[in-house]
């Protein structure tokens, strides 16, 4: 991206004045180096997968590792079942690795799953879903500014108009935000916690 609004420069080019990229509780590698990058240019940020291509929803944590609400076991939910094994996004042939390496990683379900298990903890939490804290941290308190913006996708038209309740729900509590930022940090550490780079 440097190279390119360098080249932008040199040759007197107009510059882009949006860059999609995907960014959320999961991935936030773009906020070292890329963010400010755009903020020098005055470059907004779309944001898209904001909940990591579903993984932010809890859905697409194994069977086993589900004890909470937030992550329904199979015997309880067949359509968390059959949506991991239709989903050609993880598996089979035509999985793409992006996913799969960033994502579908033990220390990933791990993390998600403490973060499920602290909401659990929190009075204020209750009936607050994976889904419903993960948009509201990257729409009131990520590096997100007042001109960048939020992709939302869904399959159904109510997961839409779901979504679009969570992002008008207003900030997290403290305890709520803290409990979101941490994700980063442990969905990149791997069984002896050791730091993953990503």
């Amino acid at each position: 991206m440097r190279d390119l609004l360098s080249v932008c420069s040199a040759k007197g080019y107009v510059k882009p004045s949006i860059y999609q990229g995907q960014y959320n509780a999961l991935f936030r590698s773009c906020e070292k180096y890329l963010f400010p990058l755009l903020r020098e240019h005055n470059i907004k940020f779309y944001a898209y997968s904001p909940l990591a291509g579903g993984f932010l929803t809890g859905k697409l944590t194994p069977p086993e590792m589900a004890s909470s609400a937030a992550f329904p076991a199979a015997e309880s939910n067949p359509s968390v079942t059959n949506s991991l094994s239709s989903r050609n996004r993880y598996t089979g042939p035509n999985a793409a690795p992006f996913w799969n390496n960033v994502f579908n990683r033990p220390p990933v379900h791990r993390a998600l799953k403490h973060l499920s298990e602290t909401l659990q903890s929190l009075p204020e939490a209750k009936g607050m879903s994976l889904a419903e804290v993960s948009l509201r941290w990257l729409v009131y308190h990520s590096a997100l500014g007042n001109e960048d913006g939020v992709i939302l996708g869904a399959s159904r038209a109510e997961q839409v108009a779901e979504n679009v309740r969570y992002c008008r729900a207003g900030p997290l509590s403290e305890d709520i935000r803290k409990a979101v930022e941490g994700l980063w940090e442990d969905s990149r550490k791997d069984r002896f916690g050791e730091r993953v780079n990503l």
